[in-house]
């Protein structure tokens, strides 16, 4: 399958899950595939930066040997509230943190998306290759936030137009839907979604927490993105199977498979993308 150009690709949040996006970035780097624009929110920040910096080895890395990162760090905390250290996230982004080497790496423009407490909106940190477009950094900085589920990990505080902003998960409900005007443009849109169908919109405890990261803001996506400029054809590709295993079991044995199931089903996606096809 020939993609059409400029690519785009929506790597979507879902905690542990995201090992099941690292086999589906190693099926899509040996393709050859080049999207010229990627949106993260959540652990998807994660995905896609792996890939904009040409780093997918280093996700899979990641995950496969994830029980040495101890990433639940239990270490309360009550101003605010949050029951788990969000250090552990830092020291396995090493590779991402020195700024300038990752401008030279960046291969097409970047989105990283997290929630600004202060006003409930959505913060789009835009980074582009050499900088050149854009660096909204630190790039670690805001690939934390976007993992911050609140009262699981800390927020972050980080310098936003000037001013001090606490930042959060961004698969949590703002004021508004996320925005995928980034990706407005592009020919075609693959979203990488960690959710089936079947799933979408199911009960989780942690809604009220964490919004709904099952499913819905990706179909809400999927239809902003298919009414933006050009059209776009937009592929929902998802996993073959349920991914039976929680969101927060970060476990080197359960996220090892999924990596695998991930590469398996990337491969089979292009191979035959049009069943995904919206």
């Amino acid at each position: 399958m020939r993609f059409r150009e400029p690519l785009g690709i929506v790597f979507s949040g879902g905690g542990a899950h995201g090992a099941w996006q690292a086999g589906v970035s190693k099926a899509f780097a040996e393709a050859g595939i080049r999207p010229a624009k990627i949106q993260g929110i959540s652990i998807g920040a994660i995905s896609g930066t792996a890939y904009a910096l040409g780093e997918v080895e280093k996700a899979v890395e990641f995950w496969s040997d994830i029980d040495a990162l101890n990433i639940m760090r239990f270490s309360p905390s009550f101003s605010p509230f949050s029951l788990f250290s969000g250090r552990p996230l830092w020291d396995a982004l090493w590779y991402i943190q020195d700024e300038d080497v990752s401008k030279r790496k960046m291969k097409c423009e970047l989105t990283v998306v997290a929630l600004c407490r202060e006003d409930e909106r959505y913060h789009y940190a835009r980074f582009s290759p050499e900088g050149k477009a854009g660096w909204d950094g630190p790039l670690v900085g805001k690939l934390v936030a976007s993992c911050s589920v609140p009262r699981v990990f800390p927020p972050v505080r980080l310098p936003i137009d000037g001013k001090d902003r606490t930042l959060v998960d961004g698969a949590v409900l703002g004021k508004e839907n996320p925005s995928y005007k980034a990706l407005f443009g592009c020919a075609d849109v693959i979203i990488v979604q960690l959710v089936r169908p079947e799933d979408i919109g199911g009960f989780q405890p942690l809604k009220r927490l964490r919004g709904d990261p099952l499913g819905k803001d990706l179909v809400m996506a999927a239809e902003e993105l298919r009414r933006s400029p050009g059209q776009p054809r937009v592929y929902n590709f998802y996993p073959s199977a349920p991914l039976n295993y929680g969101a927060f079991t970060f476990r080197s044995r359960e996220c090892a498979g999924a990596v695998a199931h991930g590469l398996r089903d990337g491969r089979a996606f292009l191979a035959a993308p049009d069943r995904f096809r919206l």
